[in-house]
């Protein structure tokens, strides 16, 4: 049956009059003639786009290219407005590389079918991307158009984006995204995120910048960040500014393997968040061997690191109760450092 398209090349081949041989070579001609016309059309773009930069500079030019980009690509196949932005790239800097990446965005979600919530070929493109900074961009500019999508459609875009830095940045991308709106966007995909964006460096410093509404399951955090230090630090740093009690009852139940470093991290991420959470670890009683081994094995690790958090405990005998533990390992290393530590606290 006949195809029902006007593909030239199909018609060629049913012309009975040239021999096998004419017919392969016409079909080669026209499609080498398409790459040249598209070369061109491609290289004219880009030449007026450089244009640009003679009629304007600063803020001007990038309104000048963002307005071109727009009314240029709305005229571009997918593939073409890829090609163009492969071309392109290279004329941002790292402060305007997002114009290029939202207009990338913008043309990719009108030219993809409604019901196509994940392109496939686009976010391949997109992690393929050897500049790092126009990949970057990318994975914001995408994150904020899908930070309101549910865990099923997520879990598609992370089987894509399957090396952990591209599912780090973009996990992160999306919070971040969804840290300036109602965060019940995101409420309940964040666990998921957290856990899809492996070690989490980017995830972390994420989690930091947002407002969590204090009655937040922090617990369904915790058990997602699994053994991620940056990732179980940020998340104890929230879940103390909001839940101090909450927090330390689940700091007990945490593998020591996986807590101590991490709480090692809060304490030189956050200071006074990692007060609040000794305090409230040691006012739960001595008969606790699980809070009096964890401040036992910092002091003994870093004492310097957790003297630091000591003037942030509120309740003075808590203060001094840990002050006189991290003091005794403190001065079995550097008994003048110590002594001088110990002086400026109660001195005052």
């Amino acid at each position: 049956m006949r195809p029902t398209h006007s593909d030239s090349s199909y018609d060629l081949l049913q012309d009975h009059h040239l021999s096998k041989e004419d017919k392969i070579h016409q079909v080669l001609a026209e499609s080498e003639a398409g790459d040249i016309d598209k070369a061109g059309k491609l290289e004219r773009l880009v030449g007026q786009f450089r244009a640009l930069a003679n009629q304007a500079s600063g803020v001007d030019l990038d309104f000048k290219r963002l307005e071109f980009l727009n009314r240029t690509v709305a005229g571009l196949s997918s593939d073409e407005i890829r090609d163009l932005a492969d071309l392109l790239k290279d004329d941002f800097n790292q402060d305007n590389i997002s114009l290029l990446s939202r207009t990338c965005l913008f043309a990719y979600d009108s030219l993809s079918p409604p019901s196509d919530a994940v392109n496939s070929a686009f976010l391949n493109w997109i992690r393929e991307q050897e500049n790092p900074v126009f990949r970057s961009s990318l994975i914001y500019e995408f994150a904020t158009n899908t930070q309101a999508l549910g865990t099923e459609e997520l879990a598609a875009i992370f089987e894509v984006f399957s090396d952990s830095a591209t599912k780090d940045r973009y996990a992160a991308s999306v919070a971040t995204a969804s840290a300036a709106e109602p965060f019940e966007q995101i409420h309940d995909a964040f666990p998921f995120l957290i856990k899809e964006s492996g070690e989490g460096q980017q995830m972390a410093s994420a989690i930091l910048e947002i407002n969590f509404p204090i009655d937040y399951d922090f617990d369904s955090l915790v058990h997602a960040a699994g053994h991620s230090t940056p990732l179980l630090s940020a998340v104890l740093n929230k879940w103390t500014s909001a839940n101090p009690e909450a927090a330390a009852a689940s700091v007990i139940e945490i593998d020591e393997k996986v807590l101590d470093p991490a709480f090692e991290a809060l304490i030189h991420q956050s200071p006074e968040t990692a007060g609040t959470l000794v305090g409230v670890l040691s006012k739960r009683g001595s008969s606790d061997a699980r809070t009096t081994s964890l401040i036992e094995r910092i002091a003994s690790d870093d004492p310097e690191a957790l003297w630091s958090v000591i003037p942030s405990i509120s309740d003075p005998s808590t203060q001094e109760e840990i002050a006189a533990t991290v003091y005794s390992h403190w001065a079995t290393k550097d008994k003048e450092k110590a002594d001088e530590a110990w002086t400026n606290l109660f001195s005052r």
